[in-house]
């Protein structure tokens, strides 16, 4: 995809009006940054903010949830009950001052998505890049 970022920077980048050399190669190189920065990092802060906030992208495209509100990409359990969205182990005194029964809320949050994106970028992407590097000239 970071190939056709650069294609696409390169085209974009053609049809402005550049002084000099070192005006074109700076636009370029922007426009390059730009693209591969979103491309690269942007499933990361996706998975990091907007998920675990619930954010209603684009209206849902019209898809409902079982409330009749637009659908929001989230993680762990749906639902409008505060304890819902409890940290997993996290402990709530029935009493209120560390006496009585303690309750254990259990979620599922975005960190385990959060992981597997991390793994992606961090080990399996250089492994799939790096032959490509040292092959292809």
């Amino acid at each position: 995809m970071n190939a056709l970022y650069k294609r696409l920077a390169a085209c974009l980048n053609g049809l402005e009006y550049h002084r000099t050399d070192t005006e074109y190669e700076d636009a370029l190189i922007r426009k390059s940054f730009l693209f591969q920065c979103i491309n690269s990092y942007g499933p990361l802060v996706y998975v990091a903010f907007a998920k675990p906030n619930s954010l209603t992208l684009f209206g849902g495209w019209g898809y409902t949830d079982p409330y009749g509100e637009p659908y929001a990409d989230t993680c762990g359990a749906r639902g409008r009950d505060w304890w819902a969205s409890m940290s997993a182990g996290s402990r709530c005194s029935a009493g209120g001052d560390g006496g009585g029964e303690d309750f254990i809320f259990v979620r599922d949050d975005c960190w385990s998505e959060l992981r597997v994106t991390m793994l992606c970028f961090m080990i399996l992407k250089p492994l799939y890049e790096l032959p490509l590097q040292v092959f292809l000239p």
